[in-house]
């Protein structure tokens, strides 16, 4: 009998140990395996916020589940993006939501990927698949299609050019919507 209660005290200590790992286990993040040595980034972040700034003002904020860099590329992924962009005044202007995105430190480029959704502060809200915003004249630019929603119209199409506060924008190839009334009148 004393000989069953010390290997029970023993064991113990011993499951606490191995429930503590399982515990820690949760906490840690699982590291991407599935990308070959030549692929391996440089860096990830979890759960991460990056302020931008330009002329000693903030110009950005970016929000991401999980960000992988890869310095050899220049090539930044995100998964699960948010951003807001501010204006002249330091009030955000716009804010934009993506499933995914990639930064291309080459180019200059930002792409925002998968069910895409940018709101201005006026309330003007663009929908898409795919979207770009170039750096270099602050352009927000897609070849997906686009739907743009305001409080003055309801517009569709393919293609896009806007400046990044959805402000002045133009859809490069318009699909003409009917309703019901427009084609009862014919």
């Amino acid at each position: 009998m004393k000989i069953r209660i010390k290997y029970i005290l023993l064991l113990i200590p011993a499951m606490l140990v191995f429930l503590t790992a399982c515990n820690q286990e949760k906490v840690i993040p699982k590291i991407e395996f599935s990308l070959s040595g030549n692929q391996t980034p440089s860096s990830e972040i979890w759960n991460s916020k990056v302020e931008f700034c330009e002329n000693e003002k903030l110009s950005a904020i970016l929000y991401a589940d999980h960000i992988w860099i890869f310095n050899t590329s220049k090539m930044t992924y995100l998964k699960k993006m948010k951003v807001d962009f501010y204006g002249d005044h330091q009030n955000i202007t716009t804010w934009l939501t993506a499933d995914s995105g990639k930064v291309d430190d080459n180019s200059n480029m930002i792409y925002a990927i998968g069910n895409v959704v940018a709101t201005s502060d006026s309330g003007t809200v663009l929908k898409t698949e795919e979207l770009m915003f170039r750096r270099i004249d602050r352009k927000i630019l897609s070849d997906k299609f686009v739907t743009i929603t305001s409080k003055d119209e309801n517009i569709q199409g393919f293609g896009l050019e806007s400046d990044e506060h959805i402000k002045n924008y133009k859809i490069l190839k318009p699909v003409i919507l009917t309703t019901m009334k427009d084609e009862d009148k014919k």
